[in-house]
């Protein structure tokens, strides 16, 4: 198939992904995120725990399973530190804190692949693609996590790869129309199933109350400004997003204190779109 063949049959896959999640969309946009998660149930489906760590992808985010997540960019590695064995150390330190059980790694990992060229690429990382390099994390960050449970006498957490076949997204491009900034460490939108459009997760509220440093403590900005770049860029469903049909963040805060104070850091990094990126606000 040509080139433009195939442009043609991922536009039309694209439209499609579109289409689907249109209806919730155009819900959630015409009568606030508020009155829509209530609807479809957020408040009983609340998590108070975060066992399996995963991408903040909204491939794996929203894969339907009996596991409560907790995410991250690349399950971490790109979490602010001054070397791989410190970032190896701090996250380690963190997911002990959450109970984590489980870390993930996944087919196509965008976080991977920052981190891979951030890191030297082939020569630097010593890992041919930044899949590899995504594996390569998540086993290095096993064996740390275990040596540190090891010595409190705790139980080890397991490891696992999440292929291309089993993410809720397609292949080739990110299908995500919003972001849930979750404040208050409590939203797993796969609880909701299909009743919500896909978004990546990011967990604000989980990663400020234990960063160390102003640095971890900014570090859900620095995932959201990826995220944005996804599904803006030409890897998202970039030029579909409009000032009518824009992409939403939707901030879920403990309270308007919290709330507020998101809402200024975001709003100064969304004023460039024109409007093409939208706030909204759910306060539980």
């Amino acid at each position: 198939m040509d080139e433009h063949g195939h442009n043609k049959e991922l536009e039309a896959q694209m439209q499609g992904e579109w289409d689907k999640q249109e209806p919730d969309m155009s819900e959630i946009l015409k009568k606030g995120a508020t009155d829509f998660l209530a609807k479809v149930g957020f408040e009983n489906n609340r998590v108070v725990s975060h066992e399996t760590v995963c991408c903040m992808d909204e491939g794996t985010a929203h894969i339907v399973d009996g596991e409560n997540k907790f995410a991250m960019a690349g399950s971490g590695i790109l979490f602010p530190a001054s070397s791989w064995s410190e970032r190896l150390d701090r996250v380690a330190d963190l997911y002990i804190k959450l109970k984590v059980k489980k870390v993930t790694s996944h087919d196509g990992c965008g976080a991977a692949g920052i981190a891979w060229k951030r890191d030297g690429g082939k020569e630097g990382t010593g890992c041919a693609t930044a899949d590899e390099y995504g594996r390569k994390w998540v086993s290095e960050l096993q064996k740390i996590i275990n040596d540190k449970l090891k010595t409190s006498g705790g139980g080890e957490v397991e490891i696992a790869n999440v292929g291309s076949n089993e993410m809720v997204r397609p292949e080739k491009f990110h299908n995500a129309r919003v972001i849930w900034f979750d404040g208050v460490g409590d939203f797993n939108p796969h609880k909701l199933g299909d009743k919500v459009p896909k978004g990546f997760l990011i967990e604000y509220g989980l990663i400020t109350e234990n960063a160390k440093t102003t640095e971890e403590n900014n570090y859900p900005f620095a995932e959201l400004q990826v995220a944005i770049d996804i599904a803006l860029g030409s890897h998202g469903l970039g030029n579909k997003f409009t000032k009518e049909s824009p992409f939403l963040i939707v901030i879920l805060a403990r309270d308007e204190t919290q709330a507020s104070l998101i809402k200024g850091k975001i709003n100064s990094m969304i004023d460039k779109f024109d409007s093409r990126v939208k706030l909204d606000c759910v306060i539980h």
